[in-house]
């Protein structure tokens, strides 16, 4: 596999799928912000939330396929900083993962169909089951501001490499490939 063989910086397909989950995270984030702010509790706002939630499920599974295939560079740093960047992105693909999934389970539990773009994947539950809304809304939620956190630290260790170690761990994500 090329994961074995090892590499400077990550693939410019990898660096694309980072930036584009990076970008519909946020965006799904403000439309939902901002559909649970209306009053009138915007559905279409809602609706493409949820098919922004599964694309950055799809991408994400595609950004580890990717990294598997084409390999991508050690962390750089000392045992301990490798250690910890290493257990940031398992966090960061954990709650990237769980974010979406406890989303599907919010929605089924509502009794209502999974749409993405306007297409049903699933009708959902035959019926609402109000114990299991309360335990996917605030698993969802607690995800969600779980994150944020690791999103800011994550983005903190990468300046902290960049500006106060100087090394190249964030030209490896963002600079060219040659």
């Amino acid at each position: 596999m090329a994961a074995d063989k090892p590499v400077q910086h990550f693939h410019c397909f990898s660096k694309c799928i980072h930036l584009l989950t990076a970008l519909l995270c946020s965006l799904a984030f403000i439309m939902a912000w901002k559909a649970l702010a209306t009053p009138s509790l915007d559905v279409s706002l809602l609706e493409t939330h949820y098919a922004i939630g599964l694309l950055v499920l799809l991408l994400s599974i595609l950004r580890l396929v990717t990294l598997h295939l084409v390999g991508k560079p050690k962390a750089l740093g000392s045992p301990l900083a490798r250690v910890m960047a290493c257990m940031g992105h398992y966090a960061l693909y954990l709650v990237i993962f769980m974010i979406p999934l406890s989303g599907m389970l919010l929605i089924a539990a509502k009794a209502k169909p999974l749409l993405f773009f306007g297409i049903t994947l699933w009708s959902g539950f035959p019926e609402r089951t109000g114990w299991l809304i309360r335990f996917a809304s605030e698993l969802h939620q607690s995800l969600v501001w779980g994150s944020t956190a690791l999103l800011l630290v994550h983005v903190a260790a990468s300046l902290y490499h960049h500006f106060i170690l100087k090394d190249i761990t964030l030209v490896r994500m963002l600079g060219s490939n040659k």
